[in-house]
């Protein structure tokens, strides 16, 4: 039995050293690869676009048709008038089979509890895209955080040899009396400050490899550098105000905001719809049945089909649809401010879009510009 257990242990082992291999972190690339498949925070963003998702199912339920079928079994005791005109006690047992379907035709409140979803979800779809985005960003971050603490690990390595150099050179010299002992104190003291120098570096390569692993999922090994030829591409287009267009028109986290206040806007229109009618098409099968003696209607035994449409007028629903209505004017008045909070930034203060046109309006005498 331990024979047949250590065989197994060693297979698993064997099957796991390729797929060890297969997820070792080599450039950037597979970096990014591992953070799509294990990042908690894109995991995060995913789940709650699936919930959100629901709500539409949820919203969109109510205005498909409704069936429901039931069957009622009652029994009744009671006085009746016999032929004899004398009051008798009898027992009457009543069966009722049913099955209705109701079709909503006209609820402008559940048609906009609809529409808020529906935007509710299309803004859930942009802040994960803006999760998938800011991904890159801090994929990129941590691994380029590595290859700098490498570098500055190596140069400190340096400093540390050459500090070493220079302490044993004061020793010699100082034993051939060209120099006092304050300058080997000093060497040594040089040499001490790049040896803490170096167990920074040290501990700041770890500390970059393991917030490296918290984004990939696994350790990293020797990543891959920079070309020393790297070309430096100009942004085209070069005018400010294009990538201020491009921005607003295509940042996610903008998108996401404009979407929840247009939610925020159905949800305002569901709520006034409270006070408004409603009208429901519905249809009714029956087959009811009595005994003894039957039903004096002829039904008894028959089946019995109604056709109709509801009319339904609230009255009076105290303050609820008021109180739920003013809630939701805060809540878009309060996404509102978070959309300004978001697009101000981007787009800057007046003040500075003037110094921008005045830095770009040519000065009267002023000599051309080369090229």
């Amino acid at each position: 039995m331990a024979r047949r257990v250590r065989s197994l242990a060693v297979f698993v082992a064997a099957l796991a050293l390729p797929l060890a291999a297969a997820a070792q972190v080599q450039d950037l690339l597979d970096a990014y690869r591992l953070a799509r498949a294990g990042d908690p925070v894109l995991r995060a963003a995913e789940a709650n676009l699936r919930s959100v998702g629901e709500f539409v199912v949820q919203a969109r339920a109510p205005l498909l048709p409704q069936a429901a079928a039931g069957v009622g079994l009652a029994q009744t005791h009671g006085p009746d008038s016999s032929v004899n005109g004398t009051l008798d006690s009898v027992s009457v047992r009543t069966r009722d089979v049913s099955a209705s379907v109701s079709q909503v035709l006209v609820d402008v409140g559940q048609f906009a509890r609809l529409s808020a979803a529906k935007s509710r979800e299309s803004a859930e779809a942009a802040a994960y895209h803006a999760a998938e985005q800011a991904l890159i960003v801090r994929v990129a971050q941590a691994y380029f955080d590595v290859l700098v603490a490498r570098d500055l690990l190596a140069t400190t390595e340096a400093n540390e040899a050459a500090y070493l150099q220079q302490v044993t050179q004061s020793q010699e010299r100082y034993r051939q009396g060209l120099i006092a002992m304050v300058d080997v104190d000093q060497a040594r003291a040089y040499h001490a400050s790049a040896q803490s120098a170096t167990i920074a570096a040290k501990k700041a390569v770890g500390d970059a490899i393991e917030a490296l692993a918290e984004i990939t999922g696994v350790r990293s090994g020797r990543l891959r550098t920079l070309r020393d030829d790297a070309p430096l591409i100009r942004p085209a287009p070069e005018e400010p105000e294009a990538w201020v267009s491009a921005a607003l028109a295509g940042n996610p986290l903008i998108q996401a905001q404009q979407r929840t206040v247009q939610s925020a806007g159905h949800l305002i229109e569901a709520a006034r719809a409270g006070h408004l009618p409603t009208v429901n098409a519905t249809l009714d099968v029956g087959r009811p049945a009595s005994w003894p003696g039957g039903d004096i209607s002829g039904r008894d035994g028959r089946t019995v089909t109604t056709v109709g449409v509801l009319l339904r007028i609230p009255l009076s629903t105290g303050e609820e649809r008021n109180a739920q209505e003013h809630a939701d004017r805060r809540h878009r008045a309060a996404v509102a401010a978070a959309l300004h909070r978001w697009t101000d930034p981007v787009v800057g203060a007046p003040g500075d879009r003037a110094a921008r046109r005045r830095r770009r309006r040519p000065r009267v005498g002023a000599p051309p510009r080369r090229a």
